[in-house]
């Protein structure tokens, strides 16, 4: 996954995240969001701390459409336990639903515009 970074965070603009990172992990085989209250002590996603997105909370809501994992929101406090509550983790999940559909009807659209161009393609081939 691409990274769209906050200003002035100290990681390099070209890093990515894989799907063996362990909070990508997480949220392919939860496909639901994650709190972390105490993420060095949370057995659930262990995060080495070479991580660039290691912190003491941690809220990460997934894109997905059908069941797929489209991408994430991630928001990391670095200084700070119990930075992030429950009600602000649902209403990045909303924001993320609405994101994830958005980015599958982009999909859609695409696909209707290539196969329009491919018909027009063979109608043209076809005279």
């Amino acid at each position: 996954f691409d990274l769209i970074l906050q200003e002035g965070f100290d990681v390099a603009s070209d890093i990515t995240l894989g799907k063996d990172a362990p909070i990508v992990q997480w949220l392919m085989e939860q496909n639901a969001p994650y709190l972390g209250f105490d993420v060095p002590n949370d057995p659930r996603v262990l995060i080495p701390e070479t991580q660039f997105y290691f912190g003491l909370s941690l809220i990460a809501t997934p894109f997905l459409a059908h069941d797929r994992l489209l991408g994430f929101l991630l928001f990391v406090n670095r200084q700070t336990r119990n930075a992030f509550s429950y009600n602000q983790m649902v209403l990045l999940s909303a924001i993320s639903d609405f994101i994830a559909m958005a980015i599958d009807n982009i999909r859609y659209k695409q696909e209707e515009f290539d196969r329009s161009r491919l018909m027009q393609t063979k109608r043209g081939y076809l005279r």
